[in-house]
């Protein structure tokens, strides 16, 4: 079993995340968090803005792994995150993917991928760690 992915091997995202994303998102999963939803109730918790899910950030960190690196074909096995500060509506985040490690099993290879987010400011909103089943070469 060969990969085409080599250590230290980097992939960006980029994607400015609208309101209309924020509601579709709330359409599709329910999750309904009216920090996320409810203008009231953001800005009575202090937020001038819409907050974003986090688990919307976590769906750019797949959209990283399977689209840009390691690509179509690829099996997410696991994800780790930290998430640092909060994203809102409009802002535009920024996935770093960095292959760390690659593991050569017996009929297959798993690649570790750290993960960086970055909103357009360049503060580091979220980081972890995905662990994936990469395509593999003849």
């Amino acid at each position: 079993m060969k990969t085409n992915l080599k250590i230290g091997q980097t992939a960006y995202y980029i994607r400015t995340i609208t309101d209309g994303d924020v509601y579709n998102f709330e359409s599709i999963t329910g999750d309904r968090n009216p920090l996320c939803t409810n203008e009231l109730y953001w800005k009575e918790a202090g937020f001038t803005k819409k907050l974003v899910q986090n688990i919307y950030i976590q769906g750019l960190i797949s959209a990283t792994l399977g689209a840009k690196m390691p690509g179509f074909g690829s099996i997410y096995l696991e994800q780790e995150t930290q998430f640092l500060k909060n994203v809102f509506a409009n802002d535009t985040v920024i996935v770093k993917a960095i292959v760390e490690k690659i593991i050569e099993k017996k009929n297959f290879i798993i690649s570790k991928i750290k993960i960086e987010c970055y909103n357009q400011d360049e503060e580091l909103v979220a980081t972890g760690t995905a662990t994936v089943i990469p395509p593999t070469i003849e």
